[in-house]
């Protein structure tokens, strides 16, 4: 087999050595017609994360049947490209994108774990406020936040129109508003949408929920959530 590197050392170009990444989330991105591709969230070992992905193909040795969300792989022979998306997911400087011999083979667990990474309240509420400053130019995360606190507030769901993409088969979306709080008391504004504003309601309905801490004190975990301007305000969703 071919040398391993870490995702923190890679170079821009092609790549015949390997990684070892967890596929911490994985979802489709319809393309045209019947045609999609495939996005990936990776971690290695060092906790490094890179998005990676794979298009049409056809892959010669990539079966995307096996491939599955907390499992562990090597990569070989792959491109290491600039971040495709104006927003990227990690704050990695790189992308991994799949050619026609990419080699990508299901491994044994090298660790159990999930490697969030919390963010703090105090660093999102001073960007939040310096975003929402007139004549103030403001960077906001742009990647992806693992949050935790007290589930403080839960609103009804609700529906929102909006202009739609081409391949959307509707022009309105659910939308849920819900306030965390931290050890400190300190309060975040979210904003779950779509199906994730419904998964969130059966899960705070099913197990007999109350609207506030006080009542039963609820622990929420959030991954993979963005901190970005929605409804003319800067939140997390």
């Amino acid at each position: 087999m071919s040398e391993q590197i870490y995702l923190s050392n890679l170079a821009r170009g092609r790549t015949v050595k390997y990684v070892r990444v967890k596929i911490l989330s994985l979802w489709r991105v319809r393309i045209y017609g019947f045609r999609c591709k495939t996005e990936m969230l990776l971690a290695d070992e060092q906790g490094t994360k890179i998005e990676g992905t794979i298009g049409c193909g056809p892959f010669h040795n990539v079966d995307m049947r096996e491939l599955r969300e907390d499992a562990w792989y090597t990569i070989s022979d792959f491109v290491v490209s600039v971040p495709i998306r104006r927003t990227p997911n990690t704050l990695h400087p790189f992308h991994i994108k799949f050619h026609s011999d990419t080699k990508m083979t299901l491994i044994y667990n090298l660790y159990s774990l999930n490697f969030f990474v919390f963010a703090k309240y105090s660093v999102i509420k001073r960007r939040l406020l310096e975003a929402n400053r007139p004549f103030v130019i403001c960077v906001l995360f742009v990647s992806l936040l693992d949050l935790c606190g007290v589930v403080v507030y839960v609103s009804e769901i609700k529906r929102m129109t909006y202009v739609p993409g081409e391949y959307d088969a509707s022009t309105a979306c659910n939308n849920l508003y819900f306030r965390l709080m931290d050890q400190k008391g300190r309060e975040l504004p979210c904003f779950a949408l779509g199906h994730y504003a419904a998964d969130f309601m059966n899960v705070w309905t099913s197990r007999g929920y109350q609207a506030s801490f006080r009542y039963q004190p609820v622990f929420c975990v959030l991954r993979f959530w963005k901190v970005d301007e929605f409804m003319g305000m800067h939140l997390v969703y």
